[in-house]
């Protein structure tokens, strides 16, 4: 739930009692309550592991809404088609998921580099991009960079070849400018291809291909370097897609993580998070309760935010202007009446 430092501070101050999780469960309401107003708190302030962990879900936050502001917002030349719009709303928040998660498993000592397959133009390798630095892990960035192969069966109804493509010098240039170049490492090429003989260890799976058979050629060359303490993450998923922590819908992304789970017997649990992302556990994943601890820190994340303060700061002297004009004007009117 909590890096495991953080967890074993607030374990040994008596903030909560020692809490062992079992395989694939989430902590009590009340535990992520008390955990997450400890965190805020002077008590934990002074405590560097939390502080530092804190720093770094608010840099996070901060830096992920940063760079959807500033990144380009349209893909130019593809109009009134779904790849016209770059940068979702919801798109802080679910990498945010993704960023906790990566510095909970660094806590617990887990090994490996961080895996993007379909990048775009690059939005979320610029974020994932500042996580890895500060965390001092590699992220390797796959795309075919010529974007979607050519689908099949009824994904063909929707998707077209083509479809999401951005050049490498393009989605480079967005990581030179918005993310952190130096742990970025690119991978070119239809991922049946690139991936095949992977056997670097990896820490995390990140997966945006749309297609069910791109992700089948992620899971069928990487799934085996993964840790068994991690998780994998995508980005085809909505809340009706998952049901009672299994994969229902057929289709896309979705379908082929199911097929393949199912097809090697690999118990997991798929858990929707924000947006369009969910998360695949595992028996042997760690730390599964930290997307209920994030989501319960979200709104402290964002009211902490400078802009949101200042916005609050500027509502409550009109506000206040308000209220005097209102009173001044009374007080004017009051001999005439």
């Amino acid at each position: 739930m909590l890096p495991r430092d953080v967890l074993n501070v607030a374990c040994k101050e008596g903030i909560i009692p020692s809490w062992e999780p079992t395989p694939l469960t989430e902590p009590p309401d009340e535990i992520v309550r008390v955990l997450a107003d400890w965190l805020v708190s002077p008590q934990a302030e002074r405590t560097p592991a939390a502080r530092r962990y804190l720093f770094y879900l608010k840099w996070m936050y901060e830096t992920f809404h940063a760079i959807a502001e500033c990144f380009p917002k349209h893909n130019v030349g593809r109009e009134g088609h779904k790849d016209y719009h770059l940068v979702p709303l919801s798109r802080p928040r679910e990498m945010l998921y993704l960023a906790n998660h990566l510095y909970v498993l660094d806590s617990y000592g887990v090994a490996g580099a961080v895996l993007e397959c379909g990048c775009f133009q690059g939005y979320t390798s610029c974020c994932l991009s500042h996580a890895c630095t500060f965390l001092s892990r590699d992220l390797i960035v796959a795309d075919s960079f010529e974007g979607l192969p050519a689908p099949a069966g009824g994904e063909a109804e929707y998707y077209s070849a083509g479809d999401y493509a951005a050049t490498l010098a393009q989605v480079r240039n967005n990581v030179q400018t918005f993310g952190r170049p130096e742990c970025v490492r690119y991978l070119e090429g239809w991922f049946r291809d690139s991936l095949q003989g992977w056997d670097r260890p990896l820490v995390l799976l990140w997966t945006d291909v749309d297609l069910y058979r791109s992700t089948l050629d992620v899971l069928e060359n990487v799934f085996t370097a993964l840790d068994p303490r991690a998780v994998a993450f995508s980005h085809e998923f909505s809340a009706e897609r998952i049901l009672a922590g299994q994969i229902t819908y057929p289709h896309e992304s979705p379908g082929a993580y199911r097929d393949f789970m199912d097809r090697h017997g690999i118990e997991y649990w798929a858990r929707y998070l924000y947006g369009w992302t969910a998360a695949v556990a595992f028996p042997t994943s760690e730390a599964y309760g930290s997307f209920k601890f994030m989501a319960a820190m979200m709104d402290y994340l964002r009211e902490s935010d400078h802009r949101v303060r200042v916005a609050q700061s500027l509502t409550g002297l009109w506000r206040d202007a308000g209220g005097l004009a209102r009173r001044v004007l009374s007080g004017r009117r009051g001999p005439y009446q």
